[in-house]
């Protein structure tokens, strides 16, 4: 009986200690597959830069190389990058953009004047419109070189771009075309942007630098990819920063000017399209016509009852004329038998 009792004891022992083998050696398989993950990435950062990120471990090669994420600028203090304010008046970047109104004797020579006048200084049109104020149709001649004949005030519309080197003399030019009305300008200074995209710039410049050094050490096929593509997003990032800098000095290099000409409005002028000769003419002989069919209709009306009152009239008047000669003849009658 009691050995009986040993064997049933020792049959529900042995499932509890298999049980807890069982759990130790997966949670030791875990740990294990944790571990030689992170010695992996490890690997990686110390055959490339010859230090473990966080480690502690900086020797001559790795001096100054990043941890994980070691293409990334560092912070820079506020108030270490140059001022704008200290930079002198001719490298500074600034935007200048002019408005003019000119009233103008001939717009489209006006128009001409400011083409020439941009030719001659390199610059370009950028936007071009000539119209009527009450858009009335522009007829022009079949005769090259001639103006706009249709007597319609005319407007214009010119957008240019200049050397900002000579805008003042371009805008004292235009002036010259007619009544300055209005002018109005605006500047904007960006050389403390510019300054602020040069530094990022020259950050992300030393940290690629240090990626392409990185990539000639790099062990294994898994260590240039990722090099390579940190790389990739750095140089992204230099190219849109290099164009951006390279916009606001183009933006500052050449001003913008808005020239609006206004034409004189002539002292006669059709009210529309044409003089209205022809329909004035056509108007006339409706009229005429109008005035015929009234005619026409009257005296249709009017015939029968003319032509009733001409027989009482010749009835009338032959009656009267038989009477006036009977009674002459009567009277010498009377005058003969006495």
């Amino acid at each position: 009986m009691a050995g009986f009792n040993m064997r049933a004891r020792w049959t529900g022992i042995v499932p509890l200690v298999a049980l807890l083998v069982v759990t130790s050696l997966l949670g030791g398989c875990g740990l294990t597959a944790r571990t030689e993950s992170s010695s992996e990435q490890q690997d990686v950062y110390r055959g490339v830069t010859g230090a473990v990120p966080g480690d502690g471990a900086i020797t001559q090669e790795n001096q100054g190389a990043p941890d994980a994420n070691f293409s990334k600028p560092a912070p820079v203090p506020p108030g270490s990058g140059e001022d704008a304010s200290t930079v002198p008046a001719d490298r500074r970047l600034v935007i200048r953009m002019v408005d003019m109104r000119v009233e103008v004797d001939d717009v489209e020579e006006s128009v001409a004047a400011i083409r020439k006048a941009v030719e001659d200084r390199k610059g370009i049109v950028t936007d071009l419109q000539v119209s009527t104020d009450e858009d009335v149709p522009i007829y022009r001649p079949y005769v090259e070189g001639s103006s706009a004949i249709d007597g319609a005030p005319l407007s214009g519309y010119v957008t240019v771009r200049v050397p900002a080197d000579t805008l003042e003399a371009f805008i004292a030019e235009t002036g010259k075309l007619g009544n300055v009305v209005r002018q109005a300008e605006n500047e904007s200074d960006v050389t403390q942007q510019h300054i602020d995209l040069a530094a990022r710039l020259k950050n992300l410049q030393a940290s690629e630098a240090q990626l392409r050094d990185f990539f000639g050490k790099a062990k294994n096929v898994t260590e240039m990819l990722t090099i390579q593509q940190e790389l990739t997003r750095v140089r992204g990032e230099i190219e849109a920063m290099q164009a951006e800098m390279a916009y606001l000095e183009r933006q500052a290099a050449m001003s913008t000017v808005t020239v609006e000409l206004i034409g004189p409005a002539p002292v006669v002028r059709p009210q529309g399209e044409n003089w209205g000769f022809r329909d004035a003419l056509t108007r006339s002989v409706r009229s005429f016509v109008s005035t015929v069919n009234a005619i026409i209709v009257f005296a249709g009306a009017i015939a029968p009852i003319a032509l009733i009152a001409l027989i009482v009239f010749f009835i009338a008047h032959a009656t009267v004329r038989k009477r006036r000669t009977i009674r002459p003849a009567v009277e010498q009658g009377d005058e003969s038998e006495r």
